[in-house]
């Protein structure tokens, strides 16, 4: 059962903290080092790769979701697509800000295209994360998001999500890196 616990969730897809620091925009353009064959003989409770949609690799990154969710559906593991538009020029990789409109396509496509769960950027309040949430054909969860000032930001942020529909969280470097986790 993927819902409802915790388990092990194979990342497909990365790019270096090294050539990230060297150049933030290297995010958006993420590598698929892991399949979803291997991640099940790991054993993996689920799948996930990170694509950033909107951009100029579109043309690659749709047709490689689409054969990441035939793969799961085909061997029984469920997909969780993180997924973010590209954003505007001012943008950062996974911490936004995003159009409520480019999130909302964002989550649609990633649903039709085979998710069984979405990981996606919470929008900074219930009202708007609710018009994301409502576009999705499958359960919605938060990333992490930006660095939180104080332990209850996060708190604050997981409520606003879960008020909206989310299904869930999946932050992890808020705790792991925390002085206090």
């Amino acid at each position: 059962e993927a819902f409802g616990r915790a388990g092990w969730v194979q990342r497909l897809t990365i790019r270096s903290g090294i050539a990230v620091a060297r150049d933030a925009k290297l995010d958006l353009d993420q590598l698929l080092i892991h399949n979803v064959r291997q991640a099940l003989r790991n054993g993996a409770d689920a799948v996930v790769p990170t694509f950033f949609l909107g951009g100029d690799k579109e043309h690659r990154d749709l047709p490689l979701l689409g054969e990441i969710a035939d793969t799961c559906a085909e061997i029984g593991l469920p997909l969780m697509a993180e997924v973010f538009p590209i954003g505007e020029k001012d943008s950062d990789p996974y911490d936004g800000p995003y159009s409520i409109d480019d999130m909302r396509m964002t989550v649609r496509i990633a649903s039709e295209h085979g998710a069984d769960m979405i990981k996606t950027w919470y929008s900074g309040s219930s009202e708007s994360f609710k018009q994301i949430v409502d576009y999705s054909l499958v359960p919605v969860l938060i990333a992490g998001g930006p660095k939180a000032e104080k332990p209850v930001d996060v708190l604050e942020m997981v409520k606003g999500a879960m008020d909206a529909g989310a299904k869930g969280t999946t932050v992890g470097r808020k705790i792991w890196q925390s002085t206090n986790p």
